[in-house]
């Protein structure tokens, strides 16, 4: 008589547990993941926006949105979502996202999350443009496949402003 209670009695509580384990999400001291998704911006980058850009340097600059509206081709989304890692569900979810709109091929404005901010490009001083410049010597080592390209004869290359390669 025992044996069947006792059976019974261990059924129901293995049926209880199950039961409720679906309830709680997960089990205390479970480790989950970081999830990153989406196009991380940095606010640097999205400085370097002006209206104006052509579609391609904006993809230069910031890379290929995350989505392009199907039924609207002026319109770039780009969202990044970030879960950090945790042992429990009440964690931050860092958000961002940015909207572009195009007109034909130029951009004509931006909003969302990120922006770029007042006159950043316009506070470039010639100091910040003098660390772009690039001298290269005429007397500098060469590069094995340039002397087929160029010559013989080097003379010395200032890149500045306009003409760095990037």
């Amino acid at each position: 008589m025992r044996k069947p209670r006792i059976r019974a009695a261990l059924l129901t509580t293995l049926a209880a547990a199950f039961a409720l384990g679906g309830c709680g999400g997960s089990p205390p001291g479970v480790y989950r993941i970081p999830i990153q998704q989406g196009n991380l911006l940095a606010q640097e980058m999205v400085n370097g926006l002006e209206l104006g850009m052509s579609r391609e340097q904006v993809r230069f600059l910031l890379g290929t949105p995350l989505l392009q509206d199907t039924f609207n081709a002026d319109r770039w989304d780009y969202i990044y979502r970030y879960k950090p890692p945790s042992f429990t569900d009440d964690v931050d979810i860092e958000r961002q996202r940015l909207e572009l709109r195009f007109e034909d091929d130029p951009l004509v404005s931006s909003g969302g999350d990120l922006r770029p901010e007042q006159g950043a490009t316009a506070e470039r001083t010639r100091e910040q443009e003098r660390e772009k410049t690039i001298v290269i010597p005429a007397d500098a080592p060469r590069y094995t496949g340039r002397e087929v390209l160029f010559g013989d004869e080097l003379e010395e290359t200032v890149l500045t402003g306009d003409n760095v390669p990037e």
